[in-house]
């Protein structure tokens, strides 16, 4: 209760001190305001103020406060009797002679002069000593003014009294006044924010020296005067007079001989001014480097003046700037933009323009804004391309392209969209063209020869996987980057496993060894991805780098189920490198050290290891589909969209096409690659590398993303997701170490002690093949077998007994990639029927003869009877047609690259578009057209004819060869001998 007591009258007390200076600095404002309105004389403004108990400081406080009301109502306050005050000096008011000044010293001293004695009523004389003081040096000076014969009593004592309180406004203190901080005491605390940067500080303090208008003007008169290279109008110097954001459009417009230097506006006072038209709307594009460097010479000279400590500071700036032109050498405004952006923030906080710290995100932005840029400036017309000839590289790490861009002006915004609107509108008037001339023809040597009346087709065979490229793509978009904009955020554990009593056990006796670690710089990952549309997705990312993430498990496994022991790694040469793998992790602290516990608590999951060697080198892996980790995703949220060789495809298509402004960052899991001209390399990390190769590694530095430098491959060929890229030659094929590897797994797997290697290694081929036909798409019926035989087996250690079909077809796979020609880019283009090398028409029948017919030649094979035992169908037979076709046609000394063939076998059709069968019988001749196609590199397309139209080649296979002779007589018939070389040997004398 003493306590209690105690703190009612201090709080009384605290809260009757509050009202008094409330109602203290109502009469002040009152007594201001009277002034201000001219209802009291200069005498009285100051009487009322002492009488209304203000102390010298809080006079000060106040007549700043009247000086503002005074100038915003009235105006400008010079009048007879004004004068300038000079600067700081000896505190003795003006016009008094020596005896006088000699005396008010004499009187100040002796009021100062008596000490206190330590007591309360000791301490209030002196104060008042000292207040009637300074009181008395505004009354002498106030008197001394009136006493001048050129000063009324009126409006030159009241600029007399504004000039003293203005000298103390233009001073340059920082300090708050001390009426301010005795009413909101928490401000004190906002001096330890206050800068501590020397060459900021000093920056300031010559900020406020220069503060006023008429230290403006003052200076701004004479920095006219001064011999500049590039001289500047008044409305230049002012805003550099006082540090402030200058255009470099407007700066650049000044430059003009036309352009009027005094443009200094009108001023009416109320925030109204008048300025010339052509003054206030002149600016001039920076385009290139050169200008940049020209108005920037001329803005760091005028600030050298001013701010002569900047001198090094800017010529560092200069050079980083210069740094980002040579980025982007094809596109000057990333540089432009750069300085744009750093004169913006400058202005709203001042900082070191050289702290590249500072200037790190807006360097990666505009660098890596750098690409698209090009491309859509290089539509204008206005640049011609750098790079027409030059060969171009092909690196496996290049430029990141975001999708977001700043341009410089409006301009530039108006010729690109300019530039699309002529694209279009000369798009449109090509389509128009072609509709008035109609679609082209065949030459048709007789009028009953029909083709087919649909539109042509231009849809590629299924089998070639998306290996086809269109020529109409002028840009083509990374499907992993795509993606991100609509994928949905990746979940979190679900409450009821956050909550669970068991797992929380679990995570609270394991505090110590689980650990969430990532060596990505997260806080800069979520920077540079502040502008990404997909807020969702983003932010469940940088959760998860930085909680962790749920692989849609709930840790409910079968406690029962016994450890897949046949997966353990058992060869001693496998133990050693899991040891070695396990004291990397260690050291590195990505594993935690051993558990202390025998069994595993609730919740936690062992998983077995393995080690699989490439090149005599080990990989480590871990197998959590066999643990069942894997098992609780489900399939539906299991997606994931990597770029591969289509897209890479499409992307140096149009390389080859355009040459310039390509973006190219491609990603397939952990590899990234794409391509750059052979000259656009910059030095890296002690060696000469392309330069998007070297934007994407100092982007992955700034995040964060460890890499190893060895691997950051670079060359006009190079191995790419394991396959080899000749970016030049347009190809894309396996390198030879790959066909030997995989003749190696085929001749190893075929031979087999008990051939019956298990079904886990029958996965391992065919996923090993299947990725081996996305350069070789026409190898895919070598597989027909050996799906076929693993279809509906789940049981991954059980033995799958190989059979003589899957033998023959990974033989002839074995045997035909050696002699292969993989994927070119360059010619695999999409192409509808009436763009074709050569036109084909076949038939077959089932007892008489095969046929085909091109270009006013018929050919026939006459059938010969099956061996006994053997049966053949039609559809063999159709294909044996169409194999004997494109053999022969393939077999030109310089073959046709595009074949279209007709057949009245709509089952044919539909097999060469997906190049795979259900029956071995007619796998057989698939295998031979494939073998014609990989060896050759011819580009197939079978579409169907109605019989009634097929005339030619159904009269020449049902032998009907003197009907053929009298209703075409131009055209010659010759016998052929289909290749029988090409099928297996049970298929080669049954036809």
């Amino acid at each position: 209760m003493t306590e209690h007591g105690t703190t009612e009258p201090q709080s009384h007390d605290r809260e009757q001190a509050i009202k008094d200076m409330r109602a203290c600095i109502e009469r002040l404002e009152k007594v201001v305001e009277d002034a201000v309105e001219a209802k009291s004389t200069v005498t009285d403004v100051l009487e009322r103020l002492k009488g209304a108990g203000a102390t010298h400081k809080e006079a000060e406080d106040f007549g700043k406060q009247f000086i503002q009301l005074f100038k915003a109502r009235h105006g400008s306050v010079e009048g007879p009797g004004s004068q300038q005050i000079e600067g700081e000096r000896e505190g003795t008011p003006e016009g008094l002679n020596e005896d006088e000044a000699a005396e008010f010293r004499r009187k100040r001293d002796s009021l100062l002069g008596e000490q206190p004695q330590g007591n309360e009523e000791e301490a209030a004389r002196r104060r008042r000593a000292v207040d009637a003081a300074e009181w008395q040096l505004v009354l002498v000076k106030l008197a001394t003014v009136a006493a001048r014969p050129d000063s009324s009593a009126g409006k030159g004592s009241f600029s007399e009294l504004l000039k003293i309180f203005d000298r103390s406004s233009a001073s340059t203190s920082r300090s708050i006044p001390s009426t301010v901080l005795d009413g909101a005491p928490h401000l004190r605390n906002l001096s330890s924010n206050a800068i501590k940067d020397p060459h900021l500080d000093e920056t300031w303090r010559l900020r406020l020296l220069f503060a006023g208008k008429e230290t403006i003007d003052s200076i701004v008169d004479h920095l006219q005067a001064q011999p500049v290279d590039q001289p500047l109008p008044r409305s230049i110097w002012r805003l550099l007079v006082q540090d402030q954001y200058v255009d470099f459009e407007k700066l650049f417009a000044s430059m003009d001989p036309n352009y009027n230097h005094n443009d200094d506006p009108k001023d009416f006072g109320g925030g109204f001014a008048l300025v010339k038209k052509e003054l206030a709307t002149a600016k001039k594009t920076l385009w290139t480097e050169a200008d940049w460097i020209r108005v920037f010479a001329a803005w760091r000279e005028g600030t050298i003046l001013l701010y002569p400590h900047r001198l090094e500071e800017l010529q560092a700036y200069s050079r980083l700037v210069s740094d980002v032109f040579r980025a982007c050498p094809n596109d000057p405004s990333n540089g432009i933009c750069f300085d744009l952006e750093s004169h913006q923030r400058y202005a709203k906080s001042p900082y070191r323009l050289d702290d590249k710290a500072q200037s790190f995100v807006s360097i990666l932005g505009q660098v890596f804004h750098g690409t698209k840029r090009q491309s859509d400036s290089s539509l204008d017309g206005r640049l011609p391309p750098k790079h027409p000839t030059v060969p171009c590289y092909n690196c496996n790490l290049v430029s990141v392209v975001v999708s977001t861009e700043q341009e410089t002006s409006r301009r530039a915004m108006l010729l690109s969209k300019l530039a699309e609107e002529k694209e279009l509108a000369l798009a449109a008037q090509r389509v128009a063209d072609l509709a008035a001339v109609g679609p082209k023809q065949f030459v048709k040597t007789d009028a009953n020869l029909k083709r087919p009346a649909a539109a042509p087709l231009d849809v590629p065979p299924r089998y070639r996987r998306g290996f086809v490229w269109s020529n109409s793509a002028s840009l083509c978009e990374s499907p992993a980057t795509l993606l991100t904009l609509s994928a949905p955020p990746l979940p979190s554990p679900p409450s009821h496993l956050i909550d669970d009593p068991a797992l929380i056990s679990s995570l609270s006796a394991m505090q110590g060894f689980v650990k969430v670690d990532t060596p990505f710089n997260v806080d800069r990952l979520e920077s540079l991805l502040s502008d990404h549309p997909n807020r969702p997705f983003v932010d469940s990312v940088i959760r998860g780098l930085r909680e962790g993430f749920w692989p849609f498990e709930d840790g409910d496994w079968d406690k029962d189920a016994t450890e897949p022991l046949s997966n353990f790694a058992s060869e001693v040469e496998d133990l050693d490198a899991i040891r070695a793998f396990r004291d990397k992790e260690l050291a590195a602290e990505r594993w935690s050290d051993p558990l202390p516990i025998t069994d595993l608590l609730p919740g936690m999951m062992s998983s077995p290891m393995f080690v699989a060697w490439q090149k005599e080198k080990p990989r480590v892996i871990t197998d959590h589909s066999a643990s069942g980790l894997n098992d609780g995703i489900p399939r539906t949220e299991a997606k994931v969209h990597y770029d591969d060789m289509r897209t890479f495809g499409q992307i140096l298509f149009n390389a080859r096409l355009k040459k310039l402004g390509i973006e190219g960052l491609l990603v397939y899991m952990d590899d990234f690659y794409g391509w750059d001209f052979a000259d656009n390399l910059i030095k890296f990390r002690g060696r000469r590398r392309p330069r998007r190769q070297v934007l994407l590694l100092t982007f992955w530095e700034a995040i964060g993303c460890p890499y190893e430098d060895r691997k950051q491959e670079d060359g006009d060929c190079l191995k790419i997701i394991g396959f080899w890229v000749d970016p030049n030659r347009g190809s894309i094929s396996l390198p030879p170490d790959s066909v030997d590897t995989i003749v190696t797994h085929i001749t190893s797997f075929l031979a087999h002690p008990k051939c019956s290697p298990i079904l886990h290694d029958w996965q391992r081929l065919g996923g090993h093949l299947n990725w081996l036909f996305n350069v070789l798409p026409c190898g895919r019926p070598a597989l027909s077998g050996l799906f076929r035989k693993i279809r509906g087996k789940t049981h991954s250690s059980s033995p799958v007994f190989l059979n003589r079909t899957v033998c023959k077809e990974l033989t002839w796979l074995a045997g035909v990639i050696r002699h292969a020609i993989g994927v070119h880019f360059v010619d695999s283009l999409n192409w509808t029927d009436d763009k074709a090398d050569i036109v084909l028409w076949m038939d077959a029948s089932l007892r008489l003869a095969l046929s085909f017919y091109y270009s006013g030649n018929g050919f026939v094979y006459q059938l010969q009877p099956p061996p006994p035992g053997t049966a053949i169908d039609i559809f063999f037979l159709e294909l044996i047609a169409i194999m004997s076709a494109i053999f022969h046609v393939a077999s030109f000394k310089s073959p046709p690259r595009r074949i279209l063939l007709f057949t009245d076998s709509l089952d044919a059709v539909g097999l060469l578009n997906l190049l795979a069968a259900s029956e071995d019988q007619h796998n057989a001749p698939l295998l031979g057209i494939a073998e014609v196609i990989l060896t050759s590199g011819v580009d197939l397309r079978v579409r169907h004819i109605p019989g009634k139209d097929n005339i030619r080649a159904d009269m020449l296979s049902r032998l009907l060869l003197e009907d053929f002779h009298r209703r075409f007589p131009a055209d010659r018939v010759q016998l052929f001998d289909p290749p029988r070389v090409l099928l297996p040997a049970c298929w080669r004398e049954c036809f």
